[in-house]
């Protein structure tokens, strides 16, 4: 089985229990929905996402979190501190630039130097910058 079908059987898996989900959901529960492919360009390392939501975004939001901690928490201990710190910055510096218009995501190394900087000022900023514009 090639990597292109055993992904398209992984997500109809997942498609599968999503809909008994649903199926299964009582009267008055609220149905959120995260879509998200992510791809890998082995030539060049870089990532891409193609991600679809549907339902309240607070919803969404704990269940983004939630995924990611459980990717951290996958990672070995002695690794799991700076790949949360990594993800924190991201975060931080992903938002700051969308609410400027900019989509270009943080390189690893912007990231890394944002982790830097923040331990010389002995803190890292969650997320700069929230004032609506």
């Amino acid at each position: 089985m090639s990597q292109k079908e055993n992904d398209l059987k992984k997500l109809e898996q997942f498609y599968h229990s999503a809909i008994k989900q649903i199926q299964d959901a009582k009267d008055g529960h609220e149905i959120s929905i995260i879509l998200s492919i992510i791809m890998g360009y082995p030539d060049n390392g870089d990532i891409g996402t193609d991600t679809k939501t549907y339902g309240r975004r607070e919803e969404i939001l704990v269940g983004s979190l939630d995924s990611a901690i459980e990717a951290i928490a996958e990672y070995p201990d002695e690794a799991r501190s700076f790949i949360a710190l990594r993800a924190q910055a991201m975060i931080g510096e992903s938002t700051q630039r969308l609410r400027a218009g900019n989509k270009t995501p943080p390189t690893t190394e912007e990231l890394d130097a944002l982790i830097e900087q923040a331990k010389l000022n002995h803190r890292v900023a969650t997320c700069p910058n929230i004032k609506l514009h």
